[in-house]
């Protein structure tokens, strides 16, 4: 996805606006791709309503150009003033959706998100027996607000921010099996969980995304 988006644009240099970006961890890795691969210079722009985080992503990305403490759904920025911006595990979070995907639409040629898929048949039936616990545990504990299914995201996507050029499911089951990090803390059921998923997923990655959760990577060509 990011190859495509600097072979559509077409130019020698590359603004980036990372919004909600953690530790910039993601925006540092991608900018030095895309500098090796393409030999594209990448213009770095850090958007965040954390004063902590932005310090830190200016700490790991010294060479960012613009440092903005703003709202998303409330900027000052120009029209079509970005080439790219990433949305990553972002979009769950925002409190108002629909106005800051209009606004991406608005001020960038591009963007990508990475957004979590969690309103499945695994997360709503625990949610069910469990008297709606899991989804205020999703609220309280990690901040999601707004709970997605394939469908409806794209839906959302495609009315108030632009085009869908590409997507990709994450096989986030695979991940967990596979991963050192992830893999000592799985419970017995979990493992289960994950091995079906995995097999369902080979199948087709968009049933499984309805059935357990995965996370999706979309690539928006802006209005």
């Amino acid at each position: 996805m990011i190859d495509l988006t600097v072979q559509s644009i077409e130019s020698n240099k590359i603004k980036i606006l990372d919004v909600g970006g953690g530790a910039g961890i993601i925006l540092k890795d991608i900018s030095a791709y895309i500098e090796k691969k393409h030999d594209v210079l990448v213009e770095k722009n850090i958007l965040d309503l954390s004063p902590g985080m932005l310090k830190i992503q200016k700490k790991n990305n010294p060479d960012v150009k613009k440092i903005l403490y703003q709202d998303i759904a409330k900027n000052d920025l120009a029209d079509k003033e970005f080439d790219l911006v990433l949305i990553i595990d972002v979009l769950e979070h925002l409190i108002e959706p629909i106005k800051s995907l209009k606004e991406i639409g608005r001020i960038s040629k591009y963007t990508i998100f990475k957004v979590p898929l969690e309103n499945n048949l695994l997360n709503n039936s625990i949610n069910f027996l469990r008297k709606n616990k899991l989804k205020k545990q999703l609220k309280e504990k990690i901040g999601h607000i707004n709970i997605y299914n394939f469908q409806s995201l794209k839906k959302q996507i495609k009315k108030h921010c632009g085009e869908i050029i590409d997507y990709k499911f994450t096989n986030v089951s695979n991940y967990y099996s596979s991963s050192k990090l992830h893999k000592q803390n799985l419970t017995f059921k979990t493992r289960i969980i994950n091995f079906i998923s995995k097999i369902i997923f080979k199948i087709s990655p968009y049933i499984s995304s309805l059935l357990f959760k995965d996370f999706i990577v979309i690539l928006v060509k802006c209005k």
